[in-house]
């Protein structure tokens, strides 16, 4: 038995090499054109529409196949033309053969965009230090597979969860869990497991420091925000809190982790339901839709059985902005 963070950097490193990972799992960004991106370019146009920068630097960590940037760039190309312009896209990636597949896919659909690729390892930020800083940054379903850990308390005792590599788990009683530990633990349901997300706290925090004035993040994923997301009963949940695509190891996002901690740092922090952000955006109530090369929203009629909460969420903080 291994604690969770261990047994995810041992995993994962392995499975995010492989160019086929995407037949293995569906996403909000997969599809050409997708919902999700066409609302991050909007919001995005509206919060530079009188920007006076020559250059808007762009970065996205974890770009997949290329889909979540191009519907980002096809849409703010029809929207506005001369923003476009300026733009100097950043891909990021852990796979090589994925991140040319990624670049490639972009500058066969926009050939003088400005457009770079980089090897980068969200498990390791801090080797991440680039010469410029962004504007934007942006990722999707990338915190929820980065090295985090468990716990969970029991009768008024904390314990770490430890895991083998078919998922199976055991404890391991914590005889001085820290004030963070004990904290998150007293606010959520007794008996539930928790993952602390530490990786994703340490990623984000590094690319923070690159963002230039006024500038924003925004990370889409799937987890939990409050304790009206604890629907299931503790077995449930506990089952499915951690779950296994393949041979990568994925775990929820406690959204309330990070937006507590940056919100202690003084930093300007939002987390809200995605399919909010896509509502906000375009001023309809978007429903879920289950496409075979990916989900995505729709504003008409879904195709998706289940019409419910889908618990994935963004959050998003803003540089230089009063709290």
């Amino acid at each position: 038995m291994l604690a969770l963070d261990k047994l995810m950097v041992k995993q994962n490193s392995f499975y995010y090499k492989n160019k086929r990972l995407y037949s293995d799992f569906l996403t909000y960004a997969q599809r050409k054109n997708n919902i999700l991106g066409q609302a991050t370019a909007i919001n995005f146009s509206n919060k530079f529409l009188q920007s006076n920068s020559k250059i808007l630097n762009v970065l996205e960590i974890g770009c997949g196949n290329g889909s979540f940037a191009l519907s980002f760039l096809t849409t703010l190309k029809k929207k506005n033309k001369e923003l476009f312009k300026k733009i100097n896209y950043t891909l990021a990636d852990f796979s090589d053969p994925i991140l040319n597949s990624a670049f490639n896919n972009i500058k066969k659909s926009f050939p003088s965009i400005k457009l770079k690729k980089i090897i980068f390892d969200a498990n390791a930020p801090s080797l991440f230090k680039p010469s410029l800083h962004f504007d934007y940054i942006r990722a999707n379903e990338l915190l929820t597979d980065l090295a985090a850990k468990v716990f969970v308390k029991k009768e008024n005792f904390f314990y770490e969860v430890l895991y083998d590599k078919d998922l199976n788990f055991s404890f391991k009683k914590i005889k001085k869990p820290s004030n963070q530990i004990k904290e998150l633990l007293n606010y959520f349901p007794e008996g539930f497991f928790i993952p602390i997300n530490f990786s994703a706290k340490k990623l984000v925090t590094h690319l923070y420091n690159f963002l230039s004035k006024e500038a924003y993040v925004e990370f889409f994923d799937y987890g939990f925000f409050s304790k009206e997301d604890f629907i299931l009963d503790s077995e449930e949940w506990n089952k499915l809190i951690v779950r296994k695509y393949s041979s990568q190891i994925t775990v929820d996002l406690n959204f309330f982790y990070l937006y507590s901690y940056f919100r202690a740092k003084k930093i300007s922090a939002k987390v809200e339901l995605q399919s909010d952000y896509v509502k906000n955006i375009f001023g309809q109530q978007p429903s879920i839709a289950l496409y075979k090369n990916g989900l995505d929203y729709a504003f008409k009629n879904s195709n998706f059985e289940f019409q419910e909460q889908d618990y994935f969420y963004v959050l998003s903080l803003e540089k230089n902005k009063k709290i």
